[in-house]
């Protein structure tokens, strides 16, 4: 994904869903970081759940 550092998104419905899962393999745990709209649906709510993300998984690895 642009704009992300080391996060995969989980596309429900083959893709055809509005919502995204960012994610973060940890050892053998898949971590859900955030929930967040699909790029094209609303780009501002988008960057705010991947910034989130990010932060989560951030303090989760410290």
């Amino acid at each position: 994904m642009k704009g992300a550092r080391k996060l995969r998104e989980l596309r429900p419905r083959q893709g055809n869903c509005p919502w995204r899962a960012f994610y973060r393999q940890i050892g053998q745990i898949l971590v859900i970081a955030a929930i967040g709209p699909e790029a094209r649906v609303d780009v501002q709510e988008f960057q705010r759940a991947l910034a989130a993300a990010e932060q989560r998984l951030e303090d989760l690895e410290d």
